[in-house]
């Protein structure tokens, strides 16, 4: 029987910092993209939770997995050993494999905000802050998510959970175009948990508390007074007004005006 290694302890501060770079609320840009999820929604490749769900599910194997987070594992490894020549193998293979040229500058414009950002963290003085500035054409999203990373102190395989949680948030948020009518919340959120126990994430409720993916798919994103998908009922109905999708406690999400963009569309 394989079994899994056991979890290095996660000090506070570090599991803190990892939320932070997890939060549709670091300053990069990350909400603004939906990777393709938007068009095909628009172009009716996706026109309810099932589609949403089957899109966002190979998106995370087929894409992610093999893709940014095997990147950002690798970089996470060679920033603690500040191998800066792995670093820029890795940076150059992430800005060559992109398909499109909008893919391409979505991972440069996070890239370099989150530069920007480690670079004014009060207190910081980190010169592989400035390595990673100077990579050409620039640096790429999962390089610099792995220097943030290891400098929570944070072990690599909670730095990748939160990562992939970042992306997941982002592209939940896209997904909620998808929603119609008389789709129950909590059959988005449970095939969302779906994917996190297949792949040995298992969330389990006891009575000192509950751990894993039990909080509601979608909080933090933005939509003010409306309830996120989670373990409760919650059917969503046409709102005529804003032309979105609402929840049946008569709560209105606030919809942003912000564009987003659209790298390639599902076909």
């Amino acid at each position: 029987m394989l079994m899994r290694p056991r979890p290095e302890p996660v000090s506070a501060s570090a599991l803190l910092q990892l939320m932070w770079l997890a939060s549709p609320a670091l300053p990069v840009g990350g909400f603004s993209y939906s990777e393709g999820l938007e068009a095909a929604v628009e172009s009716g490749h996706i026109t309810g939770e099932a589609d949403a769900a089957t899109c966002l599910r190979d998106q995370l194997h087929l894409s992610l997995a093999r893709g940014d987070l095997a990147v950002c594992a690798q970089a996470f490894k060679a920033w603690q050993r500040n191998d800066l020549a792995r670093i820029a193998e890795l940076n150059d293979w992430v800005t060559t494999t992109r398909e499109t040229a909008e893919s391409r500058q979505q991972t440069q414009q996070m890239g370099r905000s989150l530069v920007e950002w480690l670079r004014n963290r009060a207190g910081t003085t980190d010169a592989r802050v400035d390595s990673l500035k100077a990579l050409g054409p620039a640096p790429t999203w999962p390089v610099a998510f792995a220097l943030a990373a290891v400098q929570t102190g944070a072990p690599r395989r909670e730095a990748l959970l939160s990562f992939g949680f970042g992306w997941a948030e982002n592209m939940v948020q896209a997904a909620l175009k998808a929603v119609r009518a008389n789709v129950n919340g909590r059959d988005v959120h449970n095939r969302v948990v779906a994917v996190f126990d297949q792949r040995g994430y298992k969330t389990k409720h006891g009575r000192k508390g509950s751990v894993g993916f039990f909080h509601g798919t979608g909080h933090g994103l933005g939509l003010e007074g409306c309830p996120e998908a989670s373990e409760q009922q919650c059917r969503y109905e046409a709102d005529p007004v804003t032309e979105s999708s609402s929840c049946c406690h008569n709560f209105r999400a606030q919809v942003s005006t912000r564009r987003r963009s659209c790298p390639a569309t599902l076909s």
